[in-house]
């Protein structure tokens, strides 16, 4: 379930029963407490029937290395993760909001119905968020630039915190996709093998995603709609499936799993 390997790596290194205090477990929770940088343990909890996952880690990786931890210690059975009658208040504390949200989407489902919208209102917060997008991707055009200007060798110097400030201004500007991607890059540009490869086609990735919106309305529906997505837009069901699909036979030769704390691809 690692979204990629440095992430199970770091996991086997973190499943250690020393690193944790308060694990325990029922028949759908696992949880615990690991100790982390941070000056208080991360709470972790993993939901075993979903499964679903919860870190109070500042990870944007989906499972973290701190779930992926834990549910190797529990795989482990070697009773470091011992059984308990009730779960841990943080732990069932987010139990309850996980059941309450499901029972809100098969009400939802039952009815067909999402709730009442107020159309002004809601043209109201696209017009704003699609302000907001347009400021930080002007911003973040400067950022490119610079960055650029002073080189790929001085990227790689850069610390993380480079990378991170600017994800961050970019969350700011509700475009959390190109948030998660400038993220990444401050860690494989550390990596070995072609670094500057990767960094060269990444950054175009970005350049053309400033340039695309700018042009937004020029764009084909189909076009608009990847861009849309690369920065981070969620789309209704409907809208998708008002697209149109295609249907044929598939090979199934291969799975890749990746995706962030919004979605699981």
């Amino acid at each position: 379930m690692a979204p990629d390997e440095s992430s199970a790596k770091a996991a086997r290194g973190l499943a250690r029963p020393q690193r944790w205090s308060e694990l325990g477990s029922t028949d759908s929770l696992v949880w615990g407490k690991c100790l982390g940088s941070a000056k208080l343990p991360y709470q972790v909890t993993v939901e075993l029937n979903g499964p679903a996952f919860k870190c109070t880690c500042p990870s944007r990786k989906f499972p973290c290395k701190h779930g992926l931890a834990l549910l190797m210690l529990w795989s482990a059975n070697d009773g470091s993760v011992a059984d308990a009658p009730v779960a841990a208040t943080f732990a069932g504390d987010w139990a309850a909001e996980l059941r309450e949200c499901s029972v809100q989407r098969a009400a939802r489902r039952a009815t067909g119905s999402e709730g009442p919208v107020d159309p002004e209102a809601a043209a109201k917060r696209a017009a704003q968020r699609e302000s907001n997008m347009t400021a930080g991707l002007a911003e973040f055009e400067q950022w490119l630039a610079d960055l650029v200007r002073q080189g790929l060798a001085a990227a790689r110097q850069q610390p993380y915190r480079y990378w991170d400030t600017a994800a961050a201004r970019l969350v700011d500007a509700q475009l959390p996709g190109l948030a998660d991607r400038v993220r990444d890059a401050g860690s494989f540009v550390q990596s070995a093998g072609d670094w500057t490869g990767a960094l060269t086609a990444e950054l175009g990735r970005w350049f053309v995603a400033v340039r695309g919106w700018a042009r937004r309305a020029q764009l084909d529906d189909a076009l608009a709609a990847d861009l849309a997505t690369f920065l981070g837009l969620t789309r209704r069901r409907e809208d998708i499936e008002a697209s149109g699909t295609q249907h044929d036979r598939w090979h199934l030769v291969g799975v890749r799993l990746g995706g962030d704390d919004r979605i699981r691809s």
